[in-house]
């Protein structure tokens, strides 16, 4: 008969947590955390913390941002547990609206802001930079978060009552347009919903929420996780607020049925844009490699990586710090390295694939099979057409444009009065000297280009 009891004592305190507003959440432990340090949780002093009663809890160590405060706060089985008070409902748009994330469960870190006092060092052989264990520490602030340090800082318990369901249509059309803002996207539902009227219309509202509590319809607190925005008088889905709404209910503590039709919802809407060849969400532009240009240019980034690395490498040794920068910068390195030679294969079949056409002028003369590599092909097509011979009307061309040159060579050697001598053994024209005396080096080069033209006009003959 215990096990009933205990079950709606639980109940009930949780009920109350709801009626009261209150989470209850261990602010800190002492595992090592992500980071690979520890702190002494009977060493924190969170006299000064408390000392007017109440203790400023902020979102995300925001301190333009304290959405609650702490009412209770105790060091219990050799961890810091807290009592969590947010303001009355309608007070504080923005406590409310984290408020309803903490209560949902889509938000469930805790991380403690803190001053240290005293340390010693975890590793012997890297004391000052290296991961420390906090013996003494004043505790100055927590905060929720979505991703914690301390893997078992988190909320324990969050207001009951709630009866989430699924509502979300499934029968709206699909967007990929960049630039999802949530908050904007819930009002645009709510205003065409009407609930800032005195009817609002819920069964319109759900289907752009993948989750809503049943037992509040008419609260636009209960919609939870928006995927759908208004477009000119319709209800779309997007693809960003799909990827969004996703990533919160991993984290969310909803029951498992529940859940398991909201991402039902999200499948259906990625498969839908799959078909229309759309990606679900666009997080960055693609990337787009438009020549041998981009190939020099990653090269040379992958130079300056280098440059870096060595330097990384000689601080390390001279701090003796057992820094991992360098390892990190040298597996930069490795990765670009192997962009570079991927971009170049791709950049370099490209280039090849488009005079591959003229290689085929060697596959028809025999030189090599249709078979051969691109590369074979065109070096075959080259060797074809250096071999060839000038057409008849291609040589009477190249006569006409010597002639030309040559009249012109007339015209202008009559203008500046410098007699033509016939300069076949390369001597300078013996009149240069009294001609051009004002300008020697000008006569030279004039008697230069004599010479070539006369040559030219001799081959074209």
């Amino acid at each position: 008969m215990s096990a009933p009891r205990l079950t709606k004592v639980y109940k009930a305190a949780t009920e109350a947590l709801a009626d009261k507003r209150q989470v209850r959440v261990i602010c800190s432990t002492e595992e090592v955390d992500r980071a690979g340090e520890i702190v002494v949780q009977a060493g924190i002093d969170f006299s000064h913390y408390m000392a007017s009663g109440a203790g400023t809890v902020l979102w995300n160590h925001d301190t333009d941002k304290p959405i609650a405060k702490c009412v209770d706060i105790v060091v219990r089985n050799g961890r810091i547990e807290a009592l969590v008070q947010f303001p009355p409902e309608g007070e504080d748009e923005e406590a409310d609206r984290y408020y309803a994330k903490i209560k949902f469960g889509s938000v469930s870190g805790i991380s403690i802001g803190f001053a240290p006092i005293e340390m010693e060092p975890l590793d012997r052989s890297n004391p000052k930079k290296g991961p420390q264990k906090y013996l003494k520490a004043e505790l100055l602030e927590f905060s929720f978060t979505p991703v914690q340090a301390n893997r078992g800082s988190l909320v324990i318990e969050r207001g009951a009552g709630a009866v989430w369901k699924v509502g979300a249509s499934l029968n709206l059309s699909a967007s990929d347009e960049a630039g999802w803002d949530e908050g904007q996207a819930s009002e645009s539902i709510f205003d065409k919903a009407g609930f800032g009227s005195d009817t609002p219309d819920p069964t319109f509202a759900r289907k752009g929420f993948l989750l809503y509590d049943a037992s509040r319809p008419a609260d636009r607190k209960s919609y939870q996780l928006p995927f759908a925005k208004m477009v000119d008088g319709r209800l779309v889905a997007d693809a960003e607020g799909l990827k969004a709404a996703g990533e919160f209910l991993q984290q969310s503590s909803i029951p498992e049925d529940v859940a398991e039709k909201a991402r039902a919802v999200i499948n259906h809407y990625e498969g839908k844009m799959a078909k229309t060849d759309k990606p679900v969400a666009k997080t960055a532009p693609a990337i787009k490699v438009k020549g041998l240009y981009d190939i020099g240019r990653l090269a040379s980034l992958l130079s300056e990586l280098g440059w870096v690395h060595d330097c990384s490498v000689w601080e390390a040794q001279m701090e003796e710090d057992g820094s991992g920068v360098p390892k990190m910068l040298a597996d930069a390195m490795q990765a670009v390295a192997a962009a570079l030679l991927a971009m170049t294969a791709e950049e370099v079949a490209e280039l090849l694939a488009q005079i591959t056409p003229e290689g085929e002028i060697a596959v028809k003369a025999g030189i090599v099979p249709a078979t051969a590599s691109p590369i074979k092909k065109a070096f075959a097509a080259a060797r074809v057409k250096a071999g060839r011979k000038f057409s008849a009307s291609t040589r009477s061309s190249m006569r006409s444009a010597c002639k030309s040159i040559m009249d012109g060579h007339d015209a202008l050697v009559a203008l500046i009065g410098v007699e033509e001598e016939d300069d076949e053994e390369g001597e300078e024209p013996e009149d240069v000297e009294k001609t051009a005396k004002p300008d020697r080096g000008a006569a030279v080069l004039l008697n230069q280009r004599q010479r070539r033209l006369e040559v030219m006009r001799r081959q074209a003959a």
